[in-house]
């Protein structure tokens, strides 16, 4: 057992060029994953800690790698990040985590913590065609081996935790994808929520952006268990403007909330109860000198889209929660509050959805005002 408390890391930096750059105040690393081994943070402050990267990066503040399990109590997280440039190399790289990246076996737990204004910052120069790095977790990054049986967060804040990419003009766009402007998780198969706050998080990306407080790459493996309760997403965005002419999958989806489907559609169950989503949205921004002519033109193809102004899911069980003002806005634009997208099961009940909405410039489509099925 690791035991942090009552400990404070403030204004600690990490600046190196070399490749997978990990913790910019504290690495834990196992590397013969001993299930002995666990890391407990109670009580501790990390502020202001910072990568600077021209590589990939993990963890602004703390990287754990190998770790069994990890509890996080009554600590806060404010003002980490990641800070990546690619000084317009053609570099195809990743940063994960702007305070936390966790790569873990089994459990993970965070109770009556805050987290706030950490975030992951990737620049890149005005005549760079070469930008490929994605970015995930504004404030954490959460990577499962495939072991990992239980992830819970209750009493947590999270707020004003983001995900900035400055655009290329050029073809990199193709393979640049940021989720998750607070939270990214990618084969957890089982994520608890409860009693949480979520506002002002976003993603602003140049291709595809995704997830504006939380995105999930699901498990392709085990079935997919997402339980939140009592919990409220407000504000939250992502938005997508491409410098140059938008490529095919351009797009803005989940505003607050975003879960990509795995391949096999194996078993993807997410319940909502009593969760309210306010004034979320999803933008798809076209690049300036491809606007819409007065006669809407020009506009449908190619398309910058978006879809879910609160929230993109594959499946939905959603009992006595509210979507009210949310929005979507793109060339194509699906599902002013919800999108759900090839549903194997889902049921909505006493769920209420006021004033959200959906708009679309051009001639492409525009569906569901609050909510779009996509059978």
């Amino acid at each position: 057992m690791i035991t942090l408390t009552s400990s404070t890391f403030r204004n600690n930096l990490l600046d190196s060029s070399s490749p997978f750059q990990r913790g910019g105040a504290l690495t834990a690393l196992s590397e013969f994953r001993d299930p002995a081994v666990a890391l407990l943070i109670q009580d501790c402050e990390f502020s202001s800690n910072s990568i600077v990267s021209r590589t990939s990066a993990f963890g602004g503040a703390i990287a754990a790698v190998g770790i069994n399990s990890i509890a996080i109590g009554r600590s806060s997280f404010r003002d980490n990040a990641i800070n990546y440039n690619n000084n317009g190399t053609d570099l195809l790289s990743s940063t994960f985590g702007g305070a936390l990246y966790l790569q873990m076996d089994h459990d993970l737990r965070i109770t009556g913590s805050e987290f706030s204004g950490n975030g992951i910052n990737v620049f890149s120069s005005a005549d760079a065609d070469n930008l490929r790095s994605s970015a995930f977790g504004g404030a954490m990054a959460v990577r499962s081996t495939g072991r990992v049986t239980l992830a819970m967060i209750s009493n947590v804040t999270w707020s004003g935790n983001f995900i900035s990419v400055g655009c290329g003009t050029g073809s990199a766009s193709l393979n640049e994808l940021d989720g998750g402007g607070a939270i990214y998780t990618r084969e957890l198969p089982s994520f608890t929520m409860g009693n949480s706050t979520l506002t002002l998080n976003q993603v602003s990306g140049c291709h595809a952006s995704y997830g504006g407080a939380i995105m999930a790459d699901l498990s392709e493996t085990a079935a997919n268990r997402w339980n939140i309760t009592n919990s409220i997403f407000s504000l939250n965005n992502v938005t997508v403007a491409p410098n140059g002419v938008p490529l095919p999958g351009t797009e803005a989806a989940g505003g607050a909330l975003y879960l990509r489907p795995p391949s096999t559609m194996r078993n993807v169950s997410l319940s909502l109860r009593g969760v309210e989503f306010t004034s979320n949205s999803a933008n798809g921004i076209p690049p300036s000198h491809y606007t819409c002519d007065p006669n809407e033109n020009n506009c449908a193809r190619p398309r910058v889209s978006a879809r879910g102004g609160a929230l993109s899911s594959p499946s939905l069980d959603s009992l006595n929660s509210t979507f009210k003002n949310n929005t979507v806005t793109g060339s194509e634009s699906l599902g002013g509050a919800v999108v759900i997208s090839t549903p194997t099961t889902s049921s909505i009940r006493d769920t209420h959805f006021k004033a959200n909405d959906v708009f679309a410039y051009g001639v492409s489509a525009s569906r569901g005002g609050a909510l779009y099925i996509q059978v």
